[in-house]
């Protein structure tokens, strides 16, 4: 996962190097609130003027929104969306970060 801004300031999120994901709706499709997001933030700032460009979400229509974009063409669906997301980020035998992954993430 890789959060980078463009020249207008809005915050985007790209998963395995594809199409640019608005950072909220990924954090939304992640489970995670608005206070939670913000609260989580040294800059909330960038973040809310993403927010107002791009529209707010609720957790299903950014599930579908994320699915649309990383799978353009295939229906969309929060089940979709959900297994997508599991796939990506928290199926153990996909993604393994091995002992230097763990350990950089523990430091």
């Amino acid at each position: 996962v890789k959060f980078e801004t463009d020249r207008n300031d809005l915050v985007w999120v790209r998963i395995d190097k594809t199409r640019k994901i608005p950072a909220h709706v990924f954090l939304k499709a992640m489970g995670l609130s608005d206070t939670d997001i913000y609260n989580g933030l040294r800059h909330p700032e960038y973040l809310k003027k993403t927010f107002r460009f791009e529209g707010n979400y609720t957790t299903e229509t950014a599930l579908i929104q994320m699915y649309n974009k990383l799978r353009p063409g295939e229906p969309a669906t929060v089940t979709g969306g959900q297994q997508l997301l599991y796939s990506r980020f928290f199926d153990p035998k996909r993604y393994d970060l091995g002992k230097v992954g763990r350990y950089k993430l523990n430091k």
